[in-house]
């Protein structure tokens, strides 16, 4: 065969596999962006959660005359029962933190 073809078939071949590293990297990247902006809206999610715990703990405590930490604890305790959540021990704080961690990505 002449050398042209196959410096042809060489080029043809070296432009599928730039261009489909161009387009595997497209898609992670967008997959990527799309995990980022979850887990935003998720930490978020958890940070609105605690501060809505937060004020029916108080009010609770307030009608029941319980401590508010009291009520917590076996709220949560109760969360567990069904077997089909786990527990929630993360805390306000630590919410916030995954939250600003996330919002400046």
């Amino acid at each position: 065969m002449d050398p042209s073809v196959y410096n042809g078939l060489f080029a043809i071949a070296g432009a599928a596999v730039g261009g489909g590293c161009t387009v595997a990297a497209t898609l992670i990247e967008r997959r990527w962006s799309m995990a980022k902006r979850d887990i935003r809206n998720l930490a978020d999610q958890v940070a609105s959660y605690y501060q809505l715990e937060r004020l029916y703990k108080e009010e609770m405590a307030e009608l029941t005359g319980k401590a508010s930490k009291t009520i917590m604890e076996q709220m949560r305790a109760h969360v567990t029962e069904g077997g089909a959540y786990v527990r929630p021990t993360m805390t306000s704080a630590e919410a916030m933190k995954l939250l600003s961690k996330w919002k400046d990505n």
